[in-house]
């Protein structure tokens, strides 16, 4: 459902310092956010949760913020950070998604 809402060529940043996008560079295309960090998300993690709490209309762009949660199954350790989305949107599809949180309190 999340990927079929994104543009084909949709330009996916994570914040910066990210370990799954140290290059700064953006994912392109829905197959690579899955490849890139969709699937390590799954995999390294146990109970990774995007919390949205809230929504914020603006016109093309909508903000979420939140939180994420989870257990990273290397270390153990738990995460709880804040979180703020910003998703840009052309034809009913996300063209555009960038991100922005605190690190993590725990040893990726």
């Amino acid at each position: 459902m999340v990927l079929a809402a994104m543009d084909p060529q949709i330009q996916w940043r994570e914040a910066e310092g990210n370990p799954y996008q140290l290059s700064g560079k953006p994912f392109v295309g829905p197959d690579e956010i899955l490849q890139q960090l969709f699937i390590k998300l799954g995999t390294q993690w146990e109970g990774f949760t995007v919390h949205a709490k809230d929504f914020h209309d603006a016109g093309d762009t909508v903000v979420v913020e939140g939180r994420y949660t989870g257990t990273f199954i290397e270390s153990g350790k738990d995460a709880d950070a804040q979180m703020c989305h910003i998703f840009n949107f052309a034809t009913g599809r996300s063209r555009a998604f960038s991100s922005s949180s605190t690190p993590p309190r725990c040893k990726l």
